[in-house]
């Protein structure tokens, strides 16, 4: 039994749903976080016209989807950390669940074995086989640690470059949307603002809560960075709540 039908708009109206939805999420996590309703809208109207959203809600993307329930997710759990509560505690936990076992289980450690940043054709070529012997310093300095080290790092410093960001994150869509960032150019400077005061003012007022926005800002591209695709937008998901 099917409560819509397989159609253009059974496929397209619940992404718009919980397109619509996401932006009222970010606007009381934003509230939730800064005790602020207006940074609570500059930040869902931020999202509301960002070209990320407005390109994968267009169609049936599972990205949409996942910012959504990462959001979800964030607003429940700031709510534990600000309020203790073990209401918002047991949903977290009922979220959790069916995540953390479709990630380990057999679907999702092979899905993440093809995609793991090692099978990148472009680092792939120069990893070491396992038979082959390393003399002297090359196994301090020329091993397949070092070797993937260095790679990552790139990769993860790429998701920060500004013309990604803002001006070509878009070309790499699969119908592509030249000359177009995650974020409009316009932001920039808002960018920068908020940048400014999360790492150097008190705006956020609980101290925890501010070193947890900062480090998840700092751990948002790790994901992404790890998988065979550089500059991936919709791997970029968890990190477009943070600007």
């Amino acid at each position: 039994m099917t409560f819509i039908n397989i159609s253009e708009i059974g496929v397209r109206f619940p992404i718009a749903v919980i397109s619509v939805l996401t932006i009222i999420i970010v606007f009381l996590l934003i509230k939730e976080i800064t005790d602020r309703e207006i940074f609570g809208l500059i930040g869902s109207f931020s999202l509301a016209i960002s070209p990320w959203q407005s390109f994968y809600s267009r169609f049936s993307h599972d990205a949409i989807l996942g910012l959504f329930l990462v959001l979800i997710g964030a607003y429940i759990f700031f709510k534990i950390i600000k309020r203790n509560s073990l209401f918002a505690l047991g949903v977290l936990i009922v979220i959790l669940i069916p995540f953390g076992k479709m990630m380990l289980g057999p679907e999702g450690l092979t899905r993440a074995k093809m995609i793991f940043i090692a099978s990148d054709e472009n680092i792939s070529y120069q990893l070491h086989k396992e038979n082959e012997n390393l003399q002297g310093t090359a196994n301090l300095f020329d091993n397949n640690f070092v070797i993937l080290g260095n790679f990552w790092a790139k990769r993860y410093l790429n998701y920060w470059d500004p013309g990604f960001l803002f001006f070509n994150g878009m070309n790499f869509t699969r119908t592509g949307w030249p000359g177009t960032g995650l974020f409009y150019f316009f932001e920039i400077p808002a960018f920068i603002i908020g940048i400014f005061l999360l790492f150097f003012t008190e705006i956020i007022k609980d101290s925890k809560v501010r070193k947890l926005i900062i480090f998840w800002l700092l751990l948002g591209p790790l994901a992404a960075s790890l998988a065979n695709n550089d500059q991936h937008a919709s791997r970029s998901l968890t990190t477009i709540p943070i600007p």
